[in-house]
């Protein structure tokens, strides 16, 4: 969750966007790395970067940038929780960055996301639209082999923009100026036990 809260941060950062919102707990269109102390090179980088479908949008797995409403970002905060028994191999959960976010892990089906705000702790707009970076393919729902998509969450939501760029490219000259990275303590994301 630290490693997926700084990637969509500079990710934000570098794509100069009102948000980002980065899959964590899946390899495909998402990432189950860590960063950990010492140097970030490249290949630091690299192995937090996003693994490739085999036969699917040769988009996937890029960075990119859409238009979205903040009734459909609710709708993809709103899926992070796989509640299926049989698909769920890993813990999944989407992170943003110009958010905060409150989810009840253990909550019933479709009761996780408790809490959206922006940043700054005011109202989030449902109205307003904000653009928006992400792994592009992330917004699906995936099939437990993670190597095939299903339905779309958002219906026609499609990227205005996929970069081509690695993410040694994309991300590089963020971390680079950075200099050093922490885990976040603003508490932009909070998992609430308590909620059952």
């Amino acid at each position: 969750l630290e490693t997926g809260l700084y990637l969509a941060d500079s990710l934000r950062r570098a794509t100069d966007t009102d948000l980002s919102i980065i899959l964590v707990g899946k390899s495909s269109c998402g990432t189950v790395a860590r960063i950990y102390e010492g140097e970030i090179t490249d290949t630091v980088l690299n192995s937090i970067g996003l693994n490739t479908f085999s036969g699917e949008d040769p988009d996937f797995n890029k960075f990119a940038v859409t238009t979205m409403t903040g009734d459909q970002i609710m709708k993809i905060l709103q899926s992070s929780f796989e509640d299926d028994p049989k698909l769920q191999s890993t813990f999944t959960c989407f992170v943003p960055s110009g958010l905060n976010v409150e989810y009840a892990p253990w909550a019933g089906t479709g009761e996780h996301l408790v809490k959206v705000t922006n940043a700054d702790g005011s109202e989030f707009d449902l109205e307003k639209t904000y653009s928006v970076s992400y792994c592009n393919g992330s917004f699906t729902m995936q099939g437990s082999s993670s190597t095939e998509v299903t339905d779309p969450i958002i219906p026609g939501l499609e990227p205005e923009k996929v970069y081509q760029e690695s993410i040694v490219e994309l991300l590089g000259p963020v971390v680079q100026a950075d200099k050093e990275i922490a885990p976040f303590t603003d508490e932009r994301l909070v998992l609430n036990w308590e909620i059952q």
